[in-house]
């Protein structure tokens, strides 16, 4: 995805999501492992797929509407994703941290190949996910600057 006018509110809102879950109520109970993002990815795959949007947002952050209206629900994609990376966001100051997992795959609208990623923290007992939209091209910040966005049309994901 190539940041342009409609992405960079989306990074931006990525981004004050983040810090709006870290000053939240919330407490950390330990960083997720890697199967418990794959477990709550999978629970996002199954409500994109059966179309369930209300709880996929449920599960993530207040932009996840917003989101979805961006790039449409014709575009969930018909198969889970490859997680091709992860990396963990430790917890500092008033951030909470937690686990990126790094996704690909091909959407359902019109098979061009995106790459993602969520960040999936510990909501007290619950797991939370920014950007649950996992399709959507979104890439998580961390540290102090955000990565670009890789173009989807020179990304590569294994298996597709």
């Amino acid at each position: 995805m190539r940041i342009g006018v409609r992405t960079l509110p989306s990074l931006l809102s990525v981004t004050l999501a983040i810090a709006v879950a870290a000053c939240g109520a919330a407490t950390p109970s330990g960083q997720p492992t890697q199967a418990d993002a794959e477990s709550a990815l999978a629970k996002l795959v199954a409500f994109a797929q059966a179309g369930n949007f209300t709880a996929m947002c449920e599960m993530g952050d207040g932009n996840c509407q917003r989101t979805l209206n961006d790039v449409g629900v014709a575009s969930v994609p018909a198969k889970a994703p490859v997680v091709v990376g992860t990396r963990v966001i430790e917890a500092s100051g008033n951030s909470l941290g937690g686990r990126v997992l790094e996704v690909c795959g091909t959407n359902g609208s019109d098979g061009r190949t995106y790459h993602s990623e969520i960040l999936v923290f510990r909501d007290g007992a619950n797991l939370r996910v920014i950007n649950p939209i996992y399709w959507s091209g979104i890439s998580i910040a961390s540290g102090d600057r955000t990565a670009p966005s890789p173009n989807p049309i020179t990304f590569t994901c294994p298996g597709q």
